[in-house]
């Protein structure tokens, strides 16, 4: 079958599925961004017909029973045109597993180093039917997470994240992490942190820092205010340099709410305010809008949407000879491509800067004809510390500069002290995109868009 469109190939990184989930009945497809074509059906929607013909009844198969799901990520938002909507994928249905492990155990993310294939199972909610298929690895443009009563059953002192407990907190879910402290006060985990109990039993035995940090959260919430500061303060003065931002930035908020509490409204203002320029989360961002009476800008970058970049910068590369022009590179670029910028301010890296490059290592295996290349500014001289996947990348030989600006000339012209602050750029320097790559649903929307100015320019 012919596609209506015409792509060339050298925008079009292929998705090949296997679809098998009847026994006897196997197909095969490409996906060439948004045509489908496939030699298994002749129709006009031939991905809809394959895959209404290839799914497994679970009402049949399962004996009435749905599958288990709390080992599953459920999917939040579908991105319009990827991979996942036209395989028929809706908010609602559950990632059940990818390769051999469940879903909550994945790391979707990871993928950016690791080689193909990948094996999907989703359990298809509304049709109680279940859909397998084997992809290369392209994000597939889902926003998936964790149920909270998954992460609630399934923590334990050996295996249980951190991150997960962080994401219970943003969806302002304060009562079960209350719950889950609860638990750990059950199980006996707080009476190793007698100081009388030797060190390396505590260490192995008691509370991890950050779980200390959201036991502090945990007895604040339910009105023990003092003990739960107490916590709190032991990590902003203890380990605060130890994790990504993100945590420093909830410890730092819940100081203001104790200073508020005490009566103290102007330094509540003015930690929150702190607690926000650490790291930019939307729940302190709504604390200061109920503070302040107005909304505060969440992501810098996106205030320059559709205009033009205002610095024409030359920076030196770091821990190299010769300098970088931004209008030289954006002079390389088709139409369609695009340039990213990276800001880290003060920072040479840090936690959300070592997700970014992640993101940013998938994003050049699967578009790497459009995601041209990369800028990362920093004033900082030298660190050790977040540099995996930037190593990774470097050792990959992707297409990125670190550029040494002394005096943060680039963050003051466009006015942020965000670190990690992201502006997408295409060969005018015009800013046509502020996603930092890890949200499927931004990067499908930017794929979409260049490929269509892509295709413009081949008519």
């Amino acid at each position: 079958m012919k596609s209506s469109r015409q792509v060339s190939p050298l925008l079009t990184p292929l998705i090949s599925f296997e679809i098998r989930l009847a026994r006897t009945h196997q197909s095969r497809l490409e996906y060439p961004f948004f045509d489908i074509k496939t030699d298994a059906m002749e129709t006009q929607t031939p991905l809809q017909g394959l895959v209404d013909r290839t799914i497994t009844d679970v009402r049949k198969a399962l004996q009435l029973k749905s599958p288990k799901t709390d080992k599953a990520l459920i999917i939040q938002k579908i991105a319009p045109n990827s991979p996942a909507s036209l395989l028929g994928l809706t908010s609602g249905d559950f990632l059940l597993s990818l390769n051999d492990g469940d879903g909550v155990s994945c790391d979707k993310f990871e993928q950016a180093i690791e080689e193909g294939p990948f094996t999907y199972c989703f359990y298809l909610a509304s049709n109680r039917q279940l859909l397998t298929f084997r992809s290369n690895g392209i994000p597939l443009g889902i926003v998936v997470q964790q149920q909270t009563a998954s992460i609630i059953k399934n923590y334990s002192w050996l295996s249980g994240k951190a991150d997960d407990i962080y994401e219970i907190w943003k969806r302002y879910e304060d009562q079960a992490i209350t719950q889950l402290v609860e638990t750990w006060s059950e199980k006996g985990r707080f009476k190793w942190e007698n100081r009388k109990i030797p060190r390396f039993l505590r260490r192995v035995f008691g509370l991890t820092p950050l779980e200390k940090l959201f036991a502090g959260i945990g007895f604040y919430e339910a009105g023990s205010h003092e003990i739960g500061i107490d916590f709190i303060e032991e990590y902003l003065n203890d380990h605060i340099y130890d994790y990504t931002v993100n945590y420093g930035a909830v410890a730092m908020h819940y100081i203001a709410l104790e200073y508020r509490r005490c009566g103290d409204t102007q330094k509540s203002v003015e930690l929150m305010e702190e607690a926000y320029e650490y790291c930019s989360l939307d729940r302190i961002a709504n604390k200061l809008k109920m503070y302040n009476g107005k909304l505060v800008a969440r992501n810098q970058s996106k205030e320059w949407l559709g205009k033009k970049f205002p610095i024409d910068y030359s920076l030196p590369i770091y821990e190299q000879a010769g300098e970088c022009r931004l209008s030289e590179t954006l002079g390389t670029l088709q139409a369609h491509q695009v340039l990213v910028i990276c800001l880290l301010g003060p920072y040479r890296s840090n936690g959300p800067y070592d997700e970014f490059m992640n993101a940013f290592i998938r994003c050049q295996r699967y578009f790497d004809n459009i995601i041209a290349g990369l800028h990362v500014c920093t004033s900082a001289e030298s660190n050790t510390h977040w540099l995996k996947h930037e190593n990774i990348a470097r050792k990959k030989g992707l297409p990125f500069h670190v550029l040494h600006d002394e005096d943060d000339t680039v963050s003051e012209a466009v006015d942020t002290s965000l670190s990690t602050d992201i502006y997408i750029l295409d060969k005018d320097g015009i800013v046509v995109s502020a996603s930092k790559l890890n949200s499927e649903i931004e990067l499908w929307a930017l794929i979409e868009a260049r490929t269509n100015i892509a295709l413009k320019s081949t008519n």
